[in-house]
């Protein structure tokens, strides 16, 4: 059963045949481009994140512990915003720093660094001890802020000897 030439020239009048040829070879040529576009990008190698190149002018990145680290790793992605609290000698929690960006270390997921203004570093690196992290609303318009240290106020009351 030999295709005649006349049956080749038949089928090619009819326009249907016309179309599903132009598709056929529409096809043929996406399927090989698409292979030489998808072998380039395959050979390059991945970028990799580092978290040193999204660090903005005047500002620092500072690796801190985590005393909640469990629960933090289970509300936030890779940033979050986030209030610092520390341990005080009598046991009690106070804060240390409000609304700061945290940012979850792109080659290990277990540590976390805080963006904090340069300047203020070094009141952050001052506390001693894991921090506990309260997760804030990033959508919240506040400005990110390091508690000051201030003395110690003394509260002196003077007895009138019982004399109003």
């Amino acid at each position: 059963m030999k295709i005649q030439r006349e049956q080749i020239q038949e089928w090619w009048k009819k326009p249907q045949n016309k179309i599903f040829a132009g598709s056929l070879a529409v096809m043929l040529i996406l399927i090989v481009v698409s292979s030489f576009i998808r072998g380039d990008v395959a050979s390059e190698p991945p970028d990799e994140f580092s978290a040193d190149t999204v660090i903005p002018d005047g500002y620092v990145l500072v690796p801190i512990e985590i005393e909640n680290k469990d629960s933090l790793t289970s509300l936030i992605g890779q940033f979050g915003l986030v209030d610092l609290f520390a341990n005080t000698q009598e046991g009690r929690r106070v804060r240390v720093a409000k609304r700061l960006k945290l940012l979850r270390a792109p080659l290990n997921p277990e540590q976390f660094a805080v963006l904090v203004a340069e300047d203020e570093a070094q009141q952050v690196l001052d506390v001693e001890g894991a921090f506990y992290v309260v997760v804030q609303n990033p959508q919240a318009l506040a400005k990110s802020q390091i508690q000051k240290k201030g003395k110690k106020r003394s509260r002196i009351e003077y007895d009138n000897g019982g004399n109003q």
